[in-house]
């Protein structure tokens, strides 16, 4: 037995959450009222819509009727190429994103831009926009300086660059609090007064 899946609302997965609330069905061996049960799975304004529909009276094709309706109304259309090469030079490394995630992102965003590149055309495509998005500017600079290396060696580069700069940030820390140490009175620290 499974649990039941979260309510359905927009803007989420509709395929995923079909997925996973047929499998609640088949595992909990529900075969009657699925139509039903589906609707009553989804959050009011999105059962509004499914309700004005008129399904048909077998449970089964009712059910199919539903399924398909859900996707009809509440799948977001795929990005087109070019909005994904839009996306793709837009994009650039979020704070606390390492570079091999933000490696990662472009390689997805891009393969969804250029569907019929191959794969060298692709990484030449992807290291620019990676050179270009690196959010350090000393990482960047050291970057465009090296961008005849391959991605691989990027890559090291940036987690070698980042490894550097938290142990950097660590040992200022450190530093900070040791100062601030430094100017508080004994008395103070220690929580007493003289009197």
């Amino acid at each position: 037995m499974i649990a039941k899946p979260e309510l359905f609302k927009r803007g989420m997965n509709v395929e995923d959450w079909i997925q996973e609330f047929i499998s609640y069905l088949n595992v909990n061996a529900i075969s009657s009222n699925r139509k039903e049960i589906l609707i009553m799975h989804i959050d009011k304004d999105c059962r509004a819509l499914m309700r004005a529909h008129h399904y048909n009276n077998d449970d089964n094709h009712a059910f199919q009727e539903a399924i398909s309706l859900m996707r009809k109304l509440f799948s977001k259309p795929l990005p087109t190429p070019l909005e994904n090469k839009k996306l793709l030079l837009q994009r650039t490394q979020n704070r606390g994103e390492n570079g091999y995630c933000f490696y990662q992102e472009l390689r997805k965003i891009a393969r969804k831009a250029y569907p019929d590149a191959l794969e060298p055309e692709l990484e030449s495509i992807i290291k620019e926009q990676f050179i270009n998005g690196i959010s350090n500017a000393s990482t960047r600079m050291k970057l465009r300086f090296d961008s005849q290396k391959t991605m691989q060696q990027l890559l090291d580069i940036v987690e070698l660059q980042e490894t550097i700069l938290a142990e950097e940030e660590e040992a200022n820390r450190s530093h900070a609090l040791v100062q601030q140490h430094q100017t508080i009175p004994p008395q103070q620290f220690y929580g007493r007064q003289n009197t």
